[in-house]
């Protein structure tokens, strides 16, 4: 059988830098489609009926 791992809350100080990474623009790094969505985003946009 497996062991379960015990799970920890993150400290206070992983909380505040965890918070100013995601201010500062962490999250705009992130690509929020995958590359065959843009792909295929292209792909419509180009067809004209």
């Amino acid at each position: 059988m497996a062991k379960r791992r015990k799970l920890e809350a993150p400290s206070a100080e992983d909380l505040s830098r965890i918070e100013a990474e995601l201010a500062g623009g962490g999250a705009a790094r992130l690509n929020p489609a995958a590359p065959i969505a843009q792909v295929a985003a292209e792909s419509a946009g180009a067809f004209d009926p």
